[in-house]
């Protein structure tokens, strides 16, 4: 779908919107695509490992760790969209907090997994 969706912009001339798309397949690297990139390797002997220890293991939430890719189908938000909105002279809203490892707590700037 992003690949469809980045040709149609850009036969519009659209250079204003930003596609991702998500695995970073060989063709995303050639249609310049900005994608998110997994571990594949690490994802299927997860899930191999957890399909044979299934039965003994209690459900939980397993995060693994993934690359963002920026290439040409992105674009920096203009000028205007990056400034706080004020009231009364003073920025609304709060920061965003980074992300966190949901086991331990400390941020990495992005999702990450203890081991």
């Amino acid at each position: 779908m992003a690949f469809g969706g980045l040709r149609a912009l850009r036969e519009l001339g659209r250079g204003d919107v930003s596609v991702v798309g998500f695995d970073d397949v060989d063709a995303a690297r050639i249609a310049g695509l900005t994608t998110v990139a997994q571990r594949l390797r690490e994802k299927g002997e997860t899930a191999g490992r957890l399909l044979v220890e299934g039965a003994t293991l209690p459900a939980r939430e397993i995060i693994l760790p993934v690359e963002l890719r920026v290439r040409d189908s992105t674009r920096p938000p203009v000028a205007e969209r990056r400034q706080p909105s004020t009231e009364a002279g003073r920025p609304t809203g709060r920061p965003r907090d980074p992300c966190r490892c949901r086991s331990c707590g400390t941020s990495a700037g992005r999702p990450t997994c203890c081991r």
